[in-house]
């Protein structure tokens, strides 16, 4: 199968998104990446979980709870990858989170003045 529809094998998910088959096989148990099975019960991915995966590593890498991206992740279809829309709706949700997160990195390098204390 190619194209769109194209169906992907967890190694193959895996190694796409630089991350372990058991992570893969976590965020799909939890529900965070969806999976379809194939007739042989082998688990299979859209391309677009690869996506998803994005996501999850650059929010988890930010600080965002696994459970506040389960939380927008349930938002999105499970059929589609997500539009320009779809990601201009989290980032606005994650703006103020990652604002201060960066914040605090510049203010711990001394780098902000208005971070100076004392």
């Amino acid at each position: 199968m190619k194209g769109k529809t194209e169906l992907l094998p967890i190694g193959e998910v895996a190694r796409r998104s630089g991350i372990a088959v058991s992570a893969v096989r976590y965020y799909a148990d939890i529900g965070l990446v969806p999976a379809e099975r194939t007739s042989g019960n082998v688990r299979v991915f859209r391309r677009h979980a690869l996506r998803r995966i994005s996501l999850i590593r650059v929010a988890t890498g930010f600080g965002i709870p696994l459970s506040e991206v389960a939380e927008v992740l349930s938002t999105l279809p499970d059929y589609r990858a997500p539009s320009t829309r779809d990601w201009q709706r989290i980032s606005r949700r994650w703006h103020a989170h990652l604002a201060r997160i960066l914040r605090g990195n510049w203010c711990g390098f001394g780098v902000m003045p208005s971070c100076v204390v004392g």
